[in-house]
C-alpha cells in the first residue's frame, strides 16, 4: 500500500431511470442531477429519450486522506417537464462506496412524476423521492 495512492470517492453511484408523466413516457425532458460535498458543488444534465429513459455516469473523485474524516454528499435530481421543475430525489450520501445511496443496491428506478413524494427510511440512509426501485439480489 502506498502513501501517495488516491482513493476512489462515490459522490453520485450511477444512475438509470425512467420517467413517466400521468402514465406515459416523459419524453424529452430535463433531468438535473446536483451534488455538493466538501464545499463543492457538482451538476450535469441529460435529456430523456422517447422512452423517459435517463442515465448519470458515476461522480466520483479521487483523494488521498492521511486521517478520518465524515464523509457527507449531499445529493438531489430535478426533473424539468412542459417548463416545470420537480424534485424526484434528495439524500445525504454518508458513506464512498458504489451504490451506498440503496445501501449496495443500484440506482435503477422509476419515478412518476406525478406521484407524491414520500421519504424511504432505510437501515442507514433516508431518501426523499417519488421513484420507485425492486429490490435486488446478487450484485
Amino acid at each position: 500500500m502506498s502513501i501517495f495512492k488516491k482513493d476512489e470517492v462515490f459522490l453520485f453511484s450511477p444512475v438509470n431511470g425512467y420517467l413517466t408523466y400521468e402514465k406515459e413516457p416523459a419524453s424529452n425532458t430535463s433531468v438535473k442531477r446536483l451534488v455538493e460535498c466538501d464545499g463543492k458543488s457538482y451538476e450535469d444534465v441529460t435529456i430523456t429519450d422517447s422512452y423517459g429513459h435517463f442515465s448519470f455516469e458515476p461522480l466520483k473523485k479521487f483523494e488521498k486522506n492521511f486521517l478520518p474524516k465524515e464523509f457527507v454528499s449531499h445529493q438531489k435530481i430535478i426533473v424539468n417537464h412542459n417548463g416545470k421543475d420537480y424534485l424526484i430525489w434528495e439524500t445525504v450520501k454518508r458513506s464512498e462506496e458504489l451504490n451506498s445511496e440503496l445501501e449496495g443496491q443500484k440506482l435503477d428506478f422509476k419515478c412518476e412524476i406525478t406521484d407524491e413524494y414520500k421519504f424511504t427510511h432505510m437501515t442507514f440512509n433516508s431518501i426523499g423521492t417519488n421513484c420507485k426501485w425492486e429490490p435486488q439480489e446478487n450484485q
